[in-house]
């Protein structure tokens, strides 16, 4: 999963959809790794930052509201 997370980050407008997706896996408590053991939790960890690097990538800026 993480070579995946890291490819989509670099197409970067084409992969918002995806990182919907993704963004939504982040709120859930299940594990996003396969790994068993204590690399299980290291790798959820990595799994985790590299969708959150995907989804801060996808997400346009906040335009600035100007008073009329």
């Amino acid at each position: 999963m993480l070579p995946a997370v890291h490819h989509l980050t670099r197409i970067d407008p084409a992969a918002h959809p995806a990182a919907g997706v993704l963004a939504e896996a982040l709120t859930r408590d299940d594990r996003l790794s396969t790994s068993a053991g204590w690399r299980g939790f290291v790798d959820d960890e990595t799994v985790r930052a590299a969708v959150t690097a995907l989804v801060t990538a996808t997400t346009p800026p906040a335009v600035p509201r100007t008073r009329p």
